[in-house]
């Protein structure tokens, strides 16, 4: 616990106060986003999710100095670990005119970053979350040599590094320097902003380019007596940059890092850490608090369908033996289904064209005993969804269940409209759809023929807009609409060779799919829906959970589901 204003505010999730520390002006770097936030009302909402969805949250220590203030914590994200360091400056006439955070360990600040994109989507449009397109380049090993002054810092026999990239510390002065070196080598030349000495520890605030992209970082390390450094711990933001490092870093292929290094850490069980534990420290020695309850109100699977996110799977599943492949899988209700899917233990192709949020899905599912094949791809062009299917089937052995999931929303009214807006649409939501429908189904109906279920599902994602049109959403519901009469015609087609098709239509779900629209139609979304609470994607995923799990004489045909409030 340390005494200043700010954390008193946060801990105590006391908005008021929280209201009263910062400038009408102030710039939020957030640990989720490329681009800086700026204003106090926008920094205090994301300030408040934050806070929100992070169990314990404790400011354990903090440095200062005439120009700025750095607060360390750490606190609980669906029982892992999540430690952090925020930068409080330009402290004009007591306001904070520019705030930093910076986060660790990568896996589980990716869960901190999904999660306040669902809730912040209306007023952070999705480009600040993530990267454009990016390759893995080989990194330049001599890129990093002498970016510190006065050169890198000697190392301890048994030195540990405590990487943001990493969910386990490394070890051994050989080890930690190479891995220092790689990072080195990504990152390039770095800019020194501040440091902080005191008896035997060293902190260094500075920040850096990977092509072209800003990376702020911040290193402390605990000195021996002698100088050397018997421990590294670093934070980093923000979140989309940081899987840039680690990607690469992943694909210089270390060989000391195995590859439990880079999974998700495992769940901390509430049952084994009763009340505050004082037997475990973090890097500066601070005890770390045992985890509350919160799971309610964050939404939890309906059901019990799923398992916690740390848990393994049950030995024995209904899917087991079984092959899907679910496209929109990086995120909301694709990447909830596929991890429903792999539960129920069917092995599953994720598909999706962000890479590394296909990633960060798959490391949970194989985290917790199941398989999962990344296939990123365009399924809006032919060959790529073609691929994505023929992969599936070669690489996993067969093909069970199709999702179709991957859609785009992009609503307002029709005069005035962009074409690209309505084009985008029809090629994703129709287009890429059909290209996955037409290439999966040889592959259903001989799974149909064969063990170990003699049954085979394609399920189609509409929504509720494919029942009803409304103004504003015309294109939409067209897109919509055709997925409902293209589904009931399959169906028929199909009935007698034991291929379900079946038609899920949610109503409004807290996911991304707002976030592509334009600011104003952000708003009204955000209007409209702001009186009741929607649906989680993990509600839709177990809904799907259910039709593909039905014995052989069970077919749903289509399934309407909207929040209990939803007129």
């Amino acid at each position: 616990m340390i005494a200043h204003r700010f954390a008193a505010a946060a801990e105590g999730g006391d908005r008021a106060a929280m209201a009263s520390l910062f400038a009408d002006d102030v710039t939020y770097h957030t640990p989720a986003t490329i681009a800086d936030l700026h204003g106090k009302d926008l920094t205090l909402r994301f300030l408040a999710e934050g806070t929100r969805i992070v169990d314990d949250l404790e400011y354990t220590d903090q440095v200062s100095d005439d120009e700025r203030a750095i607060l360390f914590w750490r606190g609980m994200l669906d029982r892992r670990e999540l430690l952090g360091a925020t930068v409080l400056a330009d402290e004009d006439g007591g306001l904070i005119h520019d705030i930093t955070v910076l986060q660790r360990p990568w896996a589980v600040a990716a869960t901190f970053r999904d999660t306040t994109l669902r809730a912040l989507a209306d007023v952070v449009p999705l480009p600040a979350w993530e990267l454009d397109g990016h390759g893995v380049s080989v990194p330049n090993a001599d890129a990093g040599i002498g970016q510190r002054p006065g050169g890198a810092l000697a190392l301890a026999p048994n030195v540990a590094f405590h990487s943001p990239i990493l969910t386990k510390a490394v070890y051994g002065q050989e080890n930690v320097g190479a891995l220092v070196k790689l990072i080195d080598g990504i990152q390039g030349v770095r800019t020194y902003i501040a440091r902080f000495t005191s008896t035997n520890r060293l902190i260094e605030y500075w920040n850096c380019t990977i092509d072209g992209h800003l990376q702020q970082g911040l290193d402390v390390f605990e000195l021996d007596d002698d100088g050397t450094v018997a421990n590294q711990t670093t934070w980093l933001r923000p979140w989309p940059v940081v899987t840039l490092l680690r990607d690469r870093a992943m694909a210089a292929k270390p060989p000391f890092l195995t590859a439990d290094y880079w999974l998700l850490p495992a769940a901390v069980d509430p049952a084994l850490v009763a009340n505050d534990s004082a037997d475990r420290s973090g890097s500066a020695g601070h005890p770390v608090p045992g985890p509350r309850a919160r799971a309610a109100r964050r939404g939890r699977p309906v059901g019990g369908q799923e398992p916690e996110s740390g848990a393994e799977f049950p030995a024995k599943r209904l899917l087991d033996g079984t092959v899907a492949l679910v496209t929109g899988a990086s995120s909301g209700i694709g990447a909830a289904t596929a991890s429903a899917l792999a539960a129920h233990g069917a092995a599953v192709g994720l598909a999706a064209r962000r890479r590394d949020r296909l990633n960060t899905v798959a490391a949970g599912i194989r985290h917790r005993g199941g398989t999962a094949l990344v296939l990123e791809s365009d399924i809006t062009d032919e060959q790529q969804a073609t691929e994505a299917v023929e992969r599936t089937v070669t690489e996993l052995g067969r093909l069970d269940t199709l999702v179709n999931d991957a859609g785009v929303m992009l609503l307002g009214p029709a005069v005035g409209a962009p074409l690209k807006e309505w084009q985008q649409m029809v090629e994703l939501n129709v287009l890429g759809l059909l290209y996955c429908a037409h290439a999966a189904l040889p592959h259903l109906l001989r799974a149909a023929q064969d063990e170990p279920r003699r049954v085979a599902d394609m399920v189609n994602v509409s929504s509720a807009a494919g029942r009803v049109a409304r103004n504003g959403s015309g294109v939409y519901s067209l897109t919509k609409f055709g997925i409902g009469a293209f589904s009931e015609s399959l169906r028929q087609e199909l009935v007698d060779r034991h291929v379900r098709i079946s038609l899920v239509e949610p109503g409004a779900v807290e996911t991304e799919l707002a976030s592509h629209n334009r600011p104003e139609i952000r708003r009204r979304i955000s209007e409209q829906f702001e009186s009741f609470e929607r649906l989680q994607s993990e509600d839709v995923a177990a809904a799907i959970t259910y039709i593909v799990t039905r014995p052989l004489r069970i077919a749903v045909n289509e399934l309407l589901i909207r929040p209990t409030e939803e007129r």
